[in-house]
């Protein structure tokens, strides 16, 4: 048993690299496109990519009540060793999404064909904003079938994998949009084109990793089951409504600035949540990463090993999570005025600011999110996004329009909003979900809030010793915060067994 969790551990940490290694990729890309989009086509062009994207999450509530519960179920009756179970989830889910991409087709042309209608376009090419969204949408299609295929990553704790083809995909979609910003002329639907193209090509490399790693887990179309469908939906549903609450928390800023303010400003919002989203991204990965572990554990029926494997996952989170936090806090004005000098780095720091904030208290703390999936408790958590997302929209449509915040009344009411109710139903109803006193979690909430002042103390230091005026000192000011923050955190959060067996494991590969 010690062997199996050890492997597991080992599977989860690489997973957990492998998903670092491709949002590092991601935030290249994005760090060197974005300027250009901005310079060449204008901060709506930037805006209106972000709210395509957008649009698609609205078009994900139709498919999260299947989804967002799958890989659960197939990986709990797998590990249980019902495998003709787990094999009727798995083809049931597949021919389910297939028929609601039939489904969704529809509405999607029409609105790709009566988008001036919908959004404020104004001087952007009507055209090629249309393509633009039109290539969104098929890159959603076939995402959807991209990530059936990839459960079997997620059941075998195996989505290293899956985080490798990502960072494969990132390095070609930087490569592919170079090449075709050089060689023809600059247009908006580019992003969404080779996003397009490069799902497609994933599609049969998903198939065959799919096969290989799992040939026991095959899809067969005649062990469909309405009854398993109905399973996935009755536990999914609540995903559903908590998905709602996220699009109407963060989702619809964009739309909101675009219909309140204009074009321009929804942008300049975009522009600001480009580093913020990266770091959401960073987030939800190390989620992730560690949601099949706790899975597999819980499926075994140790509570120990599920607290053990919790209180890991929250220190890695806190430490990696905390320290990009501070640094686009700390070094977010003198970023944005080498990153997007044509724009008001003033603005955007503060923009940035308040998208990261919400994160200070839950750096670690955010990984209790698995535990509602994992224990199938849904209902509550749930219910409360939805009511925050209500009040959130309500409070910014009030602002926005009875006060002179603008944009900064769209990126406050979501962050403080949010940090309430992860306070108040987060942190103390998955203690209660696993049978823990309601309390137990929060001194997890006050280490993320440490982790945060320390890297804070770093950054302002770091800051004054090497002023950030051109890109070579902000890399190094930012690399000397960033390692003394990463050893301090270490240090202070790691216990003398994990430290232990961090070195033995160090010391093992040395000698190799």
């Amino acid at each position: 048993m010690e062997n199996q969790n050890r492997s597991q551990t080992k599977k989860t940490l690489f997973t957990l690299f492998t998903s670092m290694f491709a949002i590092v990729v991601t935030i290249a890309t994005n760090f060197f496109l974005s300027p250009y989009i901005v310079a060449n086509l204008g901060e709506e062009a930037n805006g209106f990519t972000q709210l395509a994207n957008n649009f698609v999450n609205y078009a994900t509530l139709i498919t999260v009540a299947l989804n967002s519960m799958a890989g659960r179920f197939i990986t709990m009756h797998y590990h249980k060793g019902d495998k003709k179970e787990s094999n009727k989830f798995y083809s049931s889910i597949m021919l389910a999404n297939l028929a609601v991409i039939c489904f969704l087709i529809v509405p999607a042309l029409i609105l790709v064909f009566n988008l001036e209608n919908v959004i404020n376009i104004e001087n952007t090419n009507v055209l090629y904003v249309k393509m633009l969204f039109a290539f969104v949408f098929c890159n959603f299609f076939v995402a959807q079938i991209n990530s059936v295929l990839g459960i079997t990553t997620y059941v075998s704790n195996k989505q290293y994998i899956v985080n490798s083809i990502n960072s494969i995909k990132t390095i070609l979609n930087a490569l592919c949009l170079l090449l075709f910003f050089t060689v023809f002329a600059p247009r908006i639907y580019y992003v969404s084109l080779v996003a397009l193209l490069l799902s497609l090509i994933t599609v049969p490399v998903f198939f065959i990793i799919s096969r290989k790693i799992l040939p026991d887990l095959k899809i067969n179309f005649k062990q469909f089951s309405i009854k398993t469908i109905w399973q996935m939906l009755s536990a999914g549903i609540w995903n559903v409504v908590t998905q709602c609450g996220n699009l109407l928390m963060t989702g619809l800023d964009l739309l909101l600035a675009n219909l309140l303010i204009g074009p321009v400003a929804m942008g300049v919002l975009s522009v600001s949540k480009t580093m913020p989203n990266c770091i959401a991204q960073i987030a939800g990965n190390v989620t992730s990463s560690f949601s099949p572990n706790l899975t597999i554990t819980y499926a075994s029926g140790d509570t120990k090993d599920v607290i053990k494997s919790l209180r890991f996952a929250m220190k890695c989170s806190s430490i990696l999570v905390s320290i990009p936090i501070m640094v686009l806090c700390i070094y977010g004005k003198s970023f944005y005025e080498l990153w997007q000098p044509t724009l008001d780095a003033g603005t955007l720091s503060v923009l940035s600011f308040w998208a990261c904030v919400q994160y200070i208290p839950l750096a670690g703390p955010q990984v209790l999110n698995n535990v509602f999936t994992t224990t199938n408790r849904l209902k509550l958590p749930s219910i409360t996004v939805l009511i925050g997302g209500i009040v959130n929209v309500i409070l910014v449509v009030i602002f926005v329009l009875f006060t002179d915040l603008g944009l900064f009344a769209i990126a406050a009411i979501s962050a403080i909003v949010s940090i309430v109710r992860n306070l108040i139903i987060t942190v103390p109803f998955s203690a209660k979900a696993l049978g823990l006193k309601w309390h137990t979690f929060y001194k997890d909430v006050l280490i993320s809030c440490l982790c945060c002042f320390v890297n804070s103390i770093f950054c302002i230091a770091f800051q004054f010793i090497i002023v950030p005026s051109s890109w070579m000192r902000m890399v190094v000011s930012v690399f000397c915060a960033c390692i003394f923050s990463l050893i301090s955190l270490f240090l202070m959060l790691l216990s003398k067994q994990e430290k232990k067996q961090l070195l033995n494991r160090f010391r093992r590969k040395k000698n190799g």
